[in-house]
């Protein structure tokens, strides 16, 4: 007998809505106010990385090579003066006895595609900071490392059909990559056993600290939630009949009407297309509960896991 398990981790992050959002019905937010409205003297000091994640098709490395890579890059990295930053709430916390609480943040992300042949196939932007100009800034420096020999180890580790190594720009951490499916799952979902089998190891994360920032703090009445049952990505085909267990994680962004935001899904890690595929059919047809501030919808990034178990 063949039986699928999902199970699923929402973390909080997010991005900015329109001055003037929708509400919940769906509504033109008439009365809401700016989505994001900075408290008055309220900060928070936090550092801005370059961060280099080899998200797949590329043999583990010593974290030397990437922080050599990240240096690369670094020396060819222009930021806007002054930097601006967007409205992204990306840490959250709550306000003593409020229930209220948000934070601004920072996170972009460029990518390096490799072939087969371990030879560069083509660099691009897979999540955007909000800010053009950051933007362009990152995927400049991405391009320059790459032309001075930044991702020469890389190119040498490549294997399989080809690989891709993720360049982030962000004061937001990159999710942890945990070995066993069981432990991103904080309450597991009632009557489905979760998988025993270890997801696949993956090479180290490493950040490269750019510049120190003192982020403004905005307020958030709530953050975004999942109604039951949840996404539920139907199992491949090919996957079921070679009875092979799967693992993905994925990132996006949830608009103020709940829905996934177009272009804004990136794939961090699966096993295999046909897993990610299957997953990103699912969240992009799922309505969820948006983040709200007072009555109205907020964009939101979130951040899911899903496994696949076949018994």
């Amino acid at each position: 007998m063949m039986r699928r398990t999902i199970t699923l981790l929402a973390v909080l992050l997010a991005v900015p809505a329109p001055a003037m959002a929708q509400g919940a019905n769906g509504s033109a937010g008439a009365a809401c106010r700016p989505a994001l409205e900075p408290i008055p003297d309220a900060f928070t000091t936090d550092t801005l990385f370059l961060v280099l994640d080899p998200g797949y098709g590329i043999k583990p490395l010593p974290e030397e090579m990437s922080l050599t890579a990240l240096s690369v890059v670094a020396d060819s990295l222009v930021l806007p003066t002054p930097l601006p930053m967007p409205p992204v709430i990306a840490k959250t916390y709550t306000f003593a006895g409020t229930g209220e609480g948000g934070a601004q943040g920072l996170m972009g992300e460029a990518f390096v595609e490799f072939n087969g042949k371990g030879e560069v196939k083509r660099v691009g932007l897979s999540q955007s900071t909000l800010i053009s100009r950051l933007d362009e800034a990152l995927v400049a420096a991405v391009k320059s490392g790459v032309n001075n020999g930044a991702f020469m180890a890389y190119e040498q580790a490549t294997r399989g059909p080809g690989g891709f190594v993720f360049i982030g720009l962000r004061t937001v951490p990159v999710p942890e990559f945990r070995e066993k499916a069981a432990e991103y799952v904080k309450q597991p979902l009632a009557g489905i056993a979760l998988p025993q089998a270890p997801a696949p190891k993956k090479g180290a994360i490493a950040t490269f600290p750019v510049r120190v920032l003192q982020i403004p703090i905005v307020r958030m009445t709530s953050a975004p939630a999942v109604p039951k049952p949840g996404p539920q990505p139907v199992f491949p085909l090919r996957e079921r009949e070679e009875r092979q267990d799967g693992f993905v994680h994925v990132e996006f962004v949830i608009g103020a009407d709940g829905r996934v935001l177009p272009g804004t899904f990136r794939l961090a890690n699966a096993m295999t297309a046909g897993y990610a595929r299957a997953v990103q059919r699912a969240i992009e047809s799922y309505t969820f509960t948006p983040a709200m501030i007072d009555g109205c919808g907020v964009p939101a990034r979130l951040s899911y896991s899903f496994t696949f178990d076949v018994d």
